[in-house]
């Protein structure tokens, strides 16, 4: 082949953008996406998590659970040392005035943890029931209340650790809550976070009503509604400790309201 001659100032010019276009493609950083796997899971856009979609969950009694437990194969067997655990998904109210995850009727050891719901009437729901734990679930935009506790007078009942936020509340609903006690005995309310609920309606953050022996401590409340971020009704033996409130602060009414302060 005949040697080539030299390079035209033309040549020259495509061969110098060419090398800078692969000098800038090489320093792009692309951002990383969110991931989508082929059995359904998905990934959080912030990457903390991974939850599995799901429909609403509904346990009536303990048979019920034992029966959903085999069939989603959660793990533990109920007991104190092995509860059985509802955990990883991602629940979608799509608007309803329904629940995402409603408990009732269970005597056996249960542990909703780590789950996300949102855009219901209530995201989670335990009625009825005792040794229940619901901790560590993130709790958005429910309409009536975020997570509710009611007609639990045996307890225990721990709500641990959740995060709650932006409950709307109606005016035609009774008792809104970010967090609900209600009828209910030996409850603990811990170390939850919430905050923006009730920016544009009237309802507490955390309400006790009627209630006996419940503990509100180490929460932080940021409340933006015109309401008290923790208001207890009508209850007895109320220890409040350790709350962070950024808000109107706690308030307690009802003749049968007795509270103290750790």
């Amino acid at each position: 082949m005949a040697p080539s001659g030299p390079m035209t100032k033309h040549e020259r010019m495509i061969k110098l953008t060419v090398l800078l276009l692969t000098l800038l493609l090489s320093a792009v950083q692309v951002p990383a996406l969110s991931l989508a796997f082929p059995d359904g899971t998905h990934q959080t856009p912030e990457g903390r998590a991974t939850y599995t979609p799901h429909a609403f969950i509904s346990v009536v009694s303990d048979q019920t659970l034992r029966d959903a437990a085999s069939a989603n194969s959660w793990p533990g067997d109920g007991t104190e040392g092995d509860p059985y655990i509802i955990e990883g998904y991602s629940i979608d109210g799509n608007g309803s005035e329904g629940t995402c995850i409603s408990i009732e009727g269970v005597t056996l050891h249960l542990t909703v943890r780590g789950n996300l719901v949102y855009s219901a009437a209530h995201g989670i729901t335990v009625a009825v029931s005792r040794n229940v734990t619901v901790e560590g679930n993130e709790v958005r935009d429910c309409t009536w209340r975020g997570i509710a506790v009611w007609w639990c007078q045996v307890g225990p009942v721990e709500v641990r650790d959740n995060t709650v936020s932006n409950t709307s509340g109606r005016s035609d609903w009774p008792l809104p809550a970010g967090i609900l006690v209600e009828k209910s005995k030996d409850v603990v309310v811990a170390g939850n976070r919430l905050v923006d609920n009730f920016v544009h309606s009237a309802g507490p953050s955390v309400l006790v009503d009627a209630s006996d022996t419940v503990t509100v401590a180490s929460n932080d409340v940021h409340a933006t509604g015109p309401r008290a971020t923790v208001s207890v009704v009508d209850s007895l033996g109320v220890t409040l400790a350790n709350n962070t409130l950024d808000g109107r602060g706690s308030r307690y009414r009802g003749g049968r309201t007795r509270c103290s302060s750790a």
